[in-house]
């Protein structure tokens, strides 16, 4: 029956982006008959923004083993924050020191965020 709470990485954002089009075509049929443009778009913006929020890491914060070697990355929630970890050990070796362990992801997320292409800027002439 909860078969979805078994899902991490990808499938976990694409199944989350399937649930809200559902959801945003269920309530444009029940609201009326004509089409919506706008609520089309927002379906395709959620899905195009889960893909975008790409995890900084490609191994674990904990033992450095590459994600998705051992099967699907352990997704765990830490203060409204996302970490990932190739096994379910590594989970408990990250909650016996957080600040450690967190401390590793911010450095990927502030290198990935020097390595990120400059918004460009147009001009008005």
């Amino acid at each position: 029956m909860w078969g979805f709470l078994h899902l991490s990485g990808r499938g976990l954002w694409m199944a989350a982006a399937v649930m809200f089009s559902v959801l945003v075509v269920g309530c444009k049929d029940s609201a009326s008959s004509s089409s919506s443009p706008s609520a089309e778009s927002a379906a395709t913006q959620a899905t195009a923004m889960a893909e975008q929020q790409a995890y900084p890491l490609d191994v674990c914060v904990v033992s450095g083993g590459k994600l998705g070697a051992m099967g699907d990355p352990v997704i765990y929630h830490y203060e409204g924050r996302e970490v990932r970890f190739c096994c379910s050990s590594c989970v408990k070796k990250f909650e016996a020191d957080p600040a450690k362990y967190l401390a590793k992801l911010d450095a990927a997320i502030a290198k990935a965020s020097e390595n990120a292409p400059a918004p460009s800027v147009e001009s008005g002439s």
